[in-house]
C-alpha cells in the first residue's frame, strides 16, 4: 500500500540559476510550505489508513480525473487555516 500525500502547490530545490532568478530567494517560504504540508499530509495518511492523500489544490488540478472521496477539512500544524483533504478511491481514468 503507498502511503503519500502529495501537495499541489509548485516547488523547486536548489540553487541553480539563481543568478538568472534573482527572486528566487522569495520563493523559500512557498517551498517550505508544500514541503511542509505533504509531510503533514503523510503523517495523517498512517492515522488515516488510506492509499494515497490529496490536498484540495491537488484534488482540484485534477480536475475530476482521479476518483477520490472527501475526509473534510483539516487543521495541520504549520498551517493558518484548515486544508480540505481528500483520499483517492480506485483506478484512475484515462
Amino acid at each position: 500500500m503507498l502511503d503519500r500525500g502529495p501537495g499541489a502547490q509548485p516547488s523547486g530545490v536548489g540553487a541553480s540559476g539563481a543568478d538568472r532568478f534573482p527572486d528566487a530567494p522569495a520563493l523559500r517560504p512557498r517551498i517550505r510550505d508544500t514541503v511542509n504540508l505533504a509531510a503533514r499530509l503523510e503523517a495523517h495518511n498512517k492515522e488515516a489508513g488510506q492509499g494515497i492523500l490529496l490536498d484540495g489544490d491537488t484534488q482540484f488540478g485534477l480536475a475530476g480525473r482521479v476518483p477520490h472521496g472527501a475526509l473534510g477539512d483539516m487543521l495541520f500544524k504549520g498551517k493558518s487555516s484548515a486544508v480540505p483533504v481528500f483520499a483517492v478511491s480506485g483506478q484512475t481514468q484515462a
